[in-house]
């Protein structure tokens, strides 16, 4: 599903692991794999990447004064739960990287009634697509649908 891009193993310190973490939170979608403080596993998905927060996460205060970086915990955007959470910047496994996803609405053509896909440009400059090429489509067994360059 995604590319690993830090792992617990690295030999960063707290704080070069602390901007590491929310460099990659940044960039998109990402799989967090932590202990939780009491010792349990836990992932989740989440994010601090602005495009992908509701109103509610995007909302930073004027009022808020400098205050000193606590190197030790790294605050998310939860997708699972539209909601901030923490967790111990040494507790993190793994940060991974979901790739780009589009949702595209299938459109009929009025004179013949075949499904038809608009790709916009940044998706098939992304997904290294161009015309002529053959796609396969995968049941995501959930509704969806993914393509795949054949």
């Amino acid at each position: 599903m995604d590319e690993i891009i830090f792992e617990k193993d690295s030999d960063l310190n707290e704080e070069a692991r602390f901007h590491a973490v929310r460099e990659i939170l940044k960039k998109g979608r990402c799989l967090v794999d932590f202990t939780k403080v009491d010792g349990t596993s836990r992932s989740m998905m989440c994010t601090l990447n602005e495009e992908l927060m509701n109103a509610v996460g995007r909302v930073i205060s004027d009022d808020v004064v400098d205050i000193a970086t606590n190197f030790n915990v790294v605050t998310v955007w939860s997708l699972e739960n539209s909601a901030w959470r923490a967790m111990r910047v040494m507790n993190i496994k793994s940060v991974k990287l979901s790739p780009q996803a589009w949702t595209l609405d299938v459109e009929e053509d009025p004179e013949t009634g075949d499904a038809i896909l608009t790709f916009p440009p940044d998706m098939l400059e992304k997904a290294g697509w161009k015309e002529g090429d053959t796609l396969e489509w995968e049941d995501n067994k959930d509704g969806s649908w993914s393509l795949k360059k054949v």
